[in-house]
């Protein structure tokens, strides 16, 4: 009997840009419902301010800062003006481009995932994220501003 090969992971990239949103990246597995993904992109100088400012920032979790204002966005940082472009990137491809507040939400598969966070102007930050099928899960980049030469 001949053996079948079959993939258990395809991946369909739909990329929507809806106005000033992000882009969504749906990746899904086969028959499997996807999971939520949700984060924002923040400016590690301001966050550490922010923290210092109000010591429980620093406590809050991913879904926390996601809901609520640490004054740390990247968004905050321009005061809305001229928000650097930043993105979400797996395996060397972009997943998500973050909507003018910084923010961005992507669906994937259930797995686990090395995201890195990308702006210009920043440094890059990988973060280890899992995904559970039909559930939200949070994440939140932190990146620390490049320094410039001169």
């Amino acid at each position: 009997m001949a053996e079948v090969k079959t993939r258990k992971l395809f991946a369909v990239v739909l990329v929507l840009v809806l106005g000033a949103s992000a882009a969504i990246v749906l990746l899904t597995s086969s028959g499997a419902e996807p999971g939520l993904l949700y984060g924002e992109f923040h400016d590690g100088m301001l966050f550490k301010q922010a923290a210092a400012a109000d010591p429980e920032i620093s406590e809050w979790d991913d879904a926390e800062l996601w809901e609520n204002a640490s004054g740390a966005t990247l968004q905050a940082k321009t005061f809305g003006h001229e928000v650097p472009e930043a993105s979400v990137w797996l395996d060397g491809k972009m997943l998500a481009a973050a909507d003018g507040f910084g923010q961005f939400w992507i669906e994937l598969a259930a797995g686990e995932y090395a995201l890195t966070g990308k702006c210009e102007g920043y440094s890059d930050q990988t973060l280890n994220v899992s995904i559970e099928s039909g559930k939200k899960t949070y994440v939140n980049f932190i990146l620390d501003p490049v320094e410039k030469s001169e």
